[in-house]
């Protein structure tokens, strides 16, 4: 019994460790990593929005590894988004 609260306490006071140093790191990495990723998607697809961008072979090199996302990012791409996730945080 008291090694079982032992040890709900040692995982509580990781996660909380882990959120207090690394938690806000994870997350800015995590917002930055989609940033790319629609930069990438967009370069790659975004004459099906009708943006004028020239194909290039790359593109057609990598359009087998992207098929499988391309609904979401149609999806994200088109979706309204709210200004105020940009701004920063007012403490």
């Amino acid at each position: 019994m008291l090694f079982v609260v032992f040890n709900q306490g040692k995982i509580a006071l990781k996660n909380l460790l882990w959120g207090l140093f690394c938690g806000d790191f994870y997350k800015v990495m995590h917002d930055e990593s989609q940033r790319y990723a629609r930069a990438l998607s967009l370069i790659l697809f975004g004459d099906m929005l009708g943006l004028p961008i020239l194909r290039s072979t790359l593109s057609l090199r990598l359009l087998p590894y992207l098929i499988p996302k391309l609904q979401v990012w149609r999806k994200s791409s088109l979706k309204e988004d709210d200004v105020l996730k940009y701004t920063p945080e007012a403490h």
